[in-house]
């Protein structure tokens, strides 16, 4: 099966706590990425998008989204939420403009699809359905 990453706002490395973190696994489950490679990048450590320069004054980030292809072998990206998506990708488009698309991010255009974060689902429950057609998405891609 190809890796991916599931690029959120997340603690480091790891993946969402409490229900959202179990919402997320389970998400991984019904796709059967269980025993597919998965690496879990917290927004906070990935260098923006198309931009990789830092501002004054800040710390840089420990990862691009390049790097991470070459060192992973990811095939496919999963990015949870606006802030990640935004990160990834830049502009201000709407959510909404942003899903149910394939993206390409980084020098590698590595594919990836943008879904709801799971906190929002857990929220929103009727924006489940939604989520699944994102996950869908990503997973006919991701085959080829």
């Amino acid at each position: 099966q190809p890796t991916w990453l599931v690029v959120a706002e997340l603690p480091e490395g790891a993946p969402p706590q409490g229900k959202a973190g179990q919402l997320v696994i389970n998400m991984l489950r019904a796709m059967r990425l269980t025993d597919a490679p998965v690496y879990w990048v917290p927004l906070a450590r990935l260098a923006p998008g198309q931009d990789t320069a830092q501002g004054e004054g800040q710390e840089p980030a420990s990862h691009s989204i390049d790097a991470l292809v070459q060192d992973t072998g990811a095939a496919m990206a999963l990015v949870l939420g606006l802030p990640a998506a935004r990160h990834l990708l830049g502009g201000e488009q709407p959510f909404s403009h942003l899903r149910q698309k394939m993206h390409k991010i980084g020098a590698n255009q590595l594919p990836a699809v943008v879904t709801y974060d799971p906190s929002h689902l857990l929220r929103v429950p009727k924006a489940k359905g939604e989520a699944w057609a994102d996950l869908c998405l990503a997973l006919a891609h991701a085959g080829r």
